[in-house]
């Protein structure tokens, strides 16, 4: 099963110094070359159910499993807790936890065919602990509170890794993987930080490793070639060009929703300082690669095992 084996610096050097890493920063790269260029049409959800069912078989296997199984309340039931108050936000986000851990095991056999061989169980396990963990958590501030940050984000993209290392999702998946998966996920979260009023920053009150990230990395990567809107368009506040199309605008409108604002101001900066969207791409990358995965608040929070290790 995998543990939180990053506790000290000399940890984190360790892992940045592994094939692990270096696999998993290859895996990101290739994800993000794959929608270059590529329109994300994330608000369509007929869309989405159109074009899963065209795609591989493990991404309409992984979309059944979104769709089936992440257990959300209803608006009726949204309203009501919304009017109860925290605790009962906490309540519910823990309710939530509690039924997919229940059929996380169903779940991971449903995307994973696995052939009954020595260590299966403790794949799925592992497999089982990325995806649990990348839907929130429970923070102390100074009350209990539901949370999410860069870090669950962190531990879905592993979970996908760990997919691609064990032969289930090759090169082929990858546009569906990222323009029909990752943006299900992304719109999952934003649902879960609505529903349970989920806090995006961290004990410090730094919003920035505390709201997702992927979103302009893919964001960003899709509008390369774009001639129609610069990078520079962000520090005028409009965020509504082709929102339907590109992850990168509506990403930067929800992260200002949201009060998150180092994580909008970091992207008006790359914008300003940079003339294309490939060099905006590229900063992002930089960032995540470096700067994310080099922080130890957020990597001691990162399970490694035996499928991502060092």
């Amino acid at each position: 099963m995998p543990s939180l084996q990053i506790s000290t610096t000399n940890d984190l050097s360790n892992f940045l110094n592994s094939d692990s890493y270096n696999q998993f920063v290859s895996f990101l790269s290739s994800l993000n070359s794959a929608v270059k260029g590529i329109s994300l049409d994330h608000h369509d959800h007929d869309h989405d159910h159109h074009h899963a069912q065209q795609s591989p078989k493990i991404i309409k296997d992984i979309m059944s499993v979104f769709s089936a199984n992440i257990d959300l309340p209803s608006d009726d039931q949204l309203i009501l807790m919304h009017s109860t108050g925290a605790s009962n936000n906490l309540h519910s986000f823990h309710s939530f936890q509690f039924k997919l851990q229940k059929i996380l095991r169903k779940l991971m056999l449903d995307v994973v065919v696995v052939v009954v061989v020595v260590g299966a169980e403790e794949l799925i396990g592992e497999l089982s602990e990325y995806f649990f963990r990348s839907f929130g958590d429970t923070i102390s501030s100074p009350l209990p509170l539901p949370a999410y940050s860069v870090e669950h984000e962190l531990h879905f993209l592993a979970w996908t890794f760990c997919l691609s290392k064990i032969g289930i999702i090759n090169d082929g998946d990858y546009i569906p993987l990222v323009s029909i998966v990752f943006v299900k996920y992304f719109h999952i979260i934003k649902k879960i930080m609505t529903t349970f009023k989920v806090q995006h920053s961290d004990g410090d009150g730094d919003s920035y490793p505390a709201y997702p990230h992927l979103p302009f990395l893919w964001g960003s990567s899709s509008l390369i070639g774009n001639d129609q809107v610069k990078p520079a368009t962000l520090q005028e506040d409009d965020y509504d060009y082709d929102k339907d199309k590109y992850l990168f605008f509506p990403s930067a409108a929800d992260a200002k929703a949201r009060g998150a604002e180092a994580v909008l101001n970091f992207m008006i900066k790359l914008g300003l300082d940079t003339i294309t969207w490939q060099e905006v791409n590229e900063g992002i990358f930089k960032d995540y690669t470096e700067n994310i995965m080099g922080d130890m608040s957020i990597m001691n929070h990162f399970l490694t095992g035996s499928i991502i290790h060092f």
